[in-house]
């Protein structure tokens, strides 16, 4: 079977902000390091083209200012484990580059429901606080209404990937951030999702005064991620990120009550 292995895709990780550092290592760490193994024998004994290894943004951790696809450790500090662990398997993903294996990054932004339906399999980290939001548990919360994000749903980031990683111009080694460039502020967002689901909008405080720490950095994100190798070749295949507007967000949340994960509210 080995042999006949041309190219591999890995996606599997755990994506969750509070889990002990040792356990989400065994995971997306020891996990990473297990098959880029499984790729360096196929390398060795047949025919292997590429290992395709599906990172995130999210290893940018801390760092303010422009994070270049090139780019991995700059001395950023990490929010949570989930970020540090997926930093970590990219550090080893660097020592089996070093062996020869070639190896192809790709690192989304955000990931949401589809485009079309809002359909997820799985409510955590950006559904997470938004269900909080609904249940008005806060009346503050540490948010910069400015806050940028890249909202990219799910079927289009599959889609951005694979055309990537299947046109000639991808280039073994490179890594590519896959962003949507139709960004929306977090002040945007909050508006859509209080008046979708009738909850209180809660107020804005600095962020050392609330207590939902592993959500506080990312509702003062000061990073901006650089797109240009993965832009250069989505834009030739025609490829278009969706945008996020009042209609989108609208199918997004509609999911979120259709599949019971949150309550619209009767807020008079």
């Amino acid at each position: 079977i080995i042999k006949n292995v041309t190219k591999i895709y890995h996606s599997a990780a755990l994506c969750d902000f509070n889990v002990p550092l040792p356990n989400i290592r065994r995971i997306n760490v020891a996990g990473t390091k297990n098959l880029l193994e499984l790729a360096l024998s196929c390398k060795e004994n047949g025919q292997f083209k590429c290992f395709h290894h599906i990172s995130t943004l999210a290893v940018a951790g801390g760092k303010k200012g422009v994070f270049y696809e090139k780019q991995l450790y700059l001395g950023q500090s990490f929010n949570n484990t989930y970020e540090r662990s997926k930093f970590e398997a990219e550090k080893i993903i660097e020592k089996y580059r070093k062996q020869g294996l070639p190896i192809v990054v790709y690192r989304p932004a955000i990931v949401i429901g589809d485009a079309v339906s809002g359909y997820t399999s799985n409510f955590k980290m950006f559904y997470q606080p938004l269900h909080l939001l609904c249940l008005e548990l806060f009346k503050d919360i540490p948010a910069d209404k400015n806050t940028r994000y890249s909202l990219c749903p799910v079927d289009c980031t599959a889609e951005a990937i694979m055309r990537i990683s299947m046109d000639k111009d991808c280039l073994n080694n490179e890594t590519y951030h896959i962003a949507n460039p139709n960004m929306v502020t977090l002040g945007y967002f909050i508006d859509a999702a209080s008046g979708y689901f009738n909850f209180q909008q809660p107020r804005l405080i600095p962020k050392e005064k609330f207590p939902l720490k592993p959500y506080v950095p990312y509702f003062n994100y000061k990073v901006r991620f650089d797109t240009f190798h993965a832009q250069k070749i989505l834009k030739k295949t025609n490829f278009k990120w969706p945008k996020v507007d009042a209609r989108f967000l609208r199918r997004l949340l509609k999911f979120c009550i259709t599949s019971g994960f949150i309550r619209q509210g009767k807020r008079e």
